[in-house]
């Protein structure tokens, strides 16, 4: 008996008798020829992080890095993160072999192509939402997926009209984790999921009394995930105040974003409140603020104005839903002002050290020192 790998990569014991069938069970696979390849590729291949949550590697097409086999084939590879955790794909290749009857440039029904899709509790087929078809040299944006599947089709079709020296093959990088891909030094309230906090005195730029940074929305750069509620609060101290503006701006949505499939931004100058909390945790379908005419929303391509706090707390809400998605926004925070008396840890290679904004030790042994030698 010998273990044949076929399919959904699999073992299925099958037996074989005499010499040759084994022989030929095993040139299948561990061949080199095209059949094989595209024989092999058949199947899903399933992929998880690691127990530690964070993970990196390579999905491929084929008989990478050398052109695909142009033979009928589909490979499916399916990338399931765990509650509370995302998972990003960026293509570095992006080659596909297009049809000379229907370019790649009119749709992708003729030539290879790959579909991208990420379920969703309200999946529209069996592998969630599509979020995008791509052939020829369409390269796929940088897409993410939050605790749900992201499934990657690759379909071979097309045979003829081969460009002399063109190589034909896809390359991609995934990545696990669980920061939605923000680039920021700002705190993540891990037990709330996207919620970044930018705290006024760890802002401030040395030797100054301003800071500046930016925020975005999940997966910047690429697309941001569907069913996605993202928290930005910002938190200013002694005299300091805060202003935000908003240099980008694609955020699905129409008119006046009230619809149940419109993406949508909010600002809320102050805290939290507890019905606040609750609603933060409702999708955006649901959101009981699009039924609130004295909030405004924020959707489509126009920028939100600039924005001044009138409290020392700012809360910015985003909320995406499970229908579309677009390239999201990139706004810029600005704290100014002196943030008062505040103490902040600094850590050495030997030591740790505190450091204090009005030092009041300082001002304390100060009076002690002016009693005695009144006294004295």
């Amino acid at each position: 008996m010998i273990m044949v790998l076929h399919g959904s990569m699999k073992m299925v014991p099958t037996d074989f008798c005499g010499l040759l069938l084994p022989v030929l069970a095993v040139a299948f696979l561990f061949g080199s020829t095209a059949a094989n390849e595209a024989m092999l590729c058949n199947g899903v291949k399933t992929i998880h992080s690691s127990p530690n949550g964070h993970s990196t590697g390579y999905i491929t097409s084929p008989n990478h890095p050398k052109p695909y086999p142009a033979e009928n084939m589909q490979c499916t590879f399916r990338f399931e993160p765990k509650v509370g955790e995302q998972v990003q794909l960026t293509f570095s290749y992006f080659n596909l072999r297009e049809s000379s009857k229907v370019p790649a440039t009119q749709n992708c029904d003729l030539s290879d192509s790959i579909k991208i899709f990420i379920g969703t509790t309200r999946s529209n087929t069996e592998h969630g939402n599509q979020v995008g078809e791509y052939c020829g040299r369409t390269h796929p944006e940088i897409v993410m997926a939050v605790s749900r599947p992201l499934t990657v089709i690759f379909t071979v079709r097309a045979k003829d009209n081969p460009t002399i020296g063109a190589v034909y093959m896809f390359k991609a990088k995934y990545t696990f984790t669980k920061d939605y891909g923000f680039k920021t030094h700002a705190h993540q309230n891990h037990s709330a999921g996207c919620h970044f906090t930018f705290d006024g005195r760890r802002e401030l730029a040395p030797g100054t009394q301003s800071g500046n940074g930016h925020f975005d929305s999940p997966n910047f750069g690429g697309l941001y995930p569907f069913a996605t509620n993202c928290l930005y609060t910002f938190r200013a101290y002694g005299n300091q105040t805060i202003r935000l503006n908003f240099d980008k701006f694609k955020v699905e949505g129409h008119h006046d974003c009230r619809r149940t499939e419109d993406d949508f931004l909010y600002i809320k100058d102050g805290e939290m409140s507890k019905t606040d909390w609750q609603n933060f945790a409702v999708s955006a379908e649901e959101d009981p603020v699009k039924r609130e005419t004295s909030t405004t929303l924020f959707c489509g391509l126009r920028n939100p104005p600039p924005f001044a706090a009138q409290q020392k707390v700012v809360n910015v809400i985003f909320k995406s839903g499970q229908w579309r998605t677009n390239t999201g926004f990139r706004g810029t925070y600005h704290f100014q002002g002196h943030p008062g008396v505040y103490w902040t840890r600094s850590s050495t290679t030997k030591s740790t050290t505190w450091s204090a904004g009005l030092t009041l030790l300082a001002l304390f042994m100060l009076s002690i020192a002016q009693t005695f030698s009144s006294r004295s």
